[in-house]
């Protein structure tokens, strides 16, 4: 295996030390969401509130894995240290996973609602029913003998 060569574009660190970051942040990041969905889960359960969806928990470890690999190409050189890792980035790429998740959900969720056409304004309450046309003037009266009109 030829030994790794550095990439100018990637910076000082070769493919390879990327990959790694990535795999464990992806990996963490995916745990950090776990320990935030399944006692969230659980609680749903016991509420009744809620009918228990692996689709739903499948999309959101993979959110977290995703706001974990995003967070380890901060990591690179935490990650790659040849002394080993230690828990602090790892704890970081957890708490990642743990919050991002939300932050793409969030982020995904207006981007998705940008593209769709606006709720029509709720209806205008019906019109009041026209008042009735004034009566016709009854035409003038002659007075009298007395002088009065009527």
């Amino acid at each position: 295996m030829p030994p790794s060569v550095a990439n100018p574009v990637l910076g000082q660190f070769p493919i390879e030390q990327w990959l790694i970051a990535i795999g464990v942040g992806v990996l963490f990041g995916a745990f950090g969401q776990l320990v935030r969905t399944i006692p969230g889960t659980y609680k749903r359960h016991q509420d009744g509130s809620e009918p228990f969806s692996a689709q739903v928990m499948l999309l959101s470890i993979v959110l977290g894995a995703t706001a974990g690999a995003l967070a380890s190409l901060f990591l690179v050189a935490e990650i790659n240290n040849i002394k080993g890792i230690g828990f602090s980035p790892l704890l970081g790429l957890m708490g990642a996973g743990y919050a991002g998740a939300d932050f793409i959900e969030g982020f995904a969720g207006r981007w998705m609602r940008q593209g769709t056409p606006a709720a029509a304004p709720p209806a205008a309450p019906p019109a009041a029913p026209a008042a009735p046309a004034p009566a016709k003037p009854l035409p003038p009266t002659q007075p009298d003998e007395s002088g009065a009109v009527g």
